[in-house]
């Protein structure tokens, strides 16, 4: 099931559950408007500058240097947390 999310955009229904939850997620909002604009092919100038310098162009940055999809998920999330922190 999808249900609107913040700002209008669809979303999976995942991050409605999780803030009826409790959970502090507000922080990943900006994350999030990013991978569904990406996976959805919408092309913005946020997902430009994604592709360029963000989380799309260090996901391809990590693929193209590693094989294993453990590693890649593994550095990853070390540069999300990162992404994260400095938000």
């Amino acid at each position: 099931m999808v249900e609107a999310g913040p700002k209008g955009w669809r979303c999976p229904s995942v991050y409605e559950y999780l803030r009826s939850l409790g959970r502090d997620i507000g922080h990943l909002e900006s994350l999030i408007q990013i991978t569904f604009e990406g996976d959805t092919h919408r092309y913005t100038a946020t997902v430009k500058q994604s592709r360029r310098n963000g989380p799309h162009a260090r996901l391809k940055h990590l693929k193209e240097k590693h094989r294993e999809d453990a590693e890649v998920y593994a550095r990853m999330i070390d540069w999300l947390r990162d992404y994260n922190a400095s938000a």
